[in-house]
């Protein structure tokens, strides 16, 4: 089921903003910075204890990791926590569509 590294890692490797950019009924967007080359991306934190269908979200990172197109958002990193708590999440991070940029304008 695609790739993942320690949700611990997130912190090591990213830059969260408190700043919500957008939610649904089992996620919310946040704005997100890597660190190692600033790169400027998204981060989807997905509440598993929210999720009806964890195969859902499985089936939505084998696919986005697959894909590989100018005009698709690009996953380029998947943190789980593998606790089976309610409190468990799913982070994905998201890289900008053909040029588009999660800076926020001046």
């Amino acid at each position: 089921m695609g790739f993942f590294t320690k949700q611990s890692d997130l912190k090591k490797k990213f830059t969260v903003e408190d700043k919500t950019l957008g939610s649904g009924n089992f996620a919310v967007v946040k704005k997100a910075t890597r660190k190692s080359d600033g790169l400027v991306c998204a981060v989807k934190i997905i509440d598993k204890a929210k999720v009806e269908d964890m195969q859902d979200i499985e089936r939505e990172i084998d696919i986005t990791a697959g894909v590989h197109h100018r005009r698709i958002v690009a996953t380029i990193a998947v943190f789980a926590n593998p606790a089976a708590s309610s409190a468990a999440r799913y982070c994905l991070m998201y890289d900008g569509v053909n040029g588009f940029s999660f800076q926020t304008p001046a």
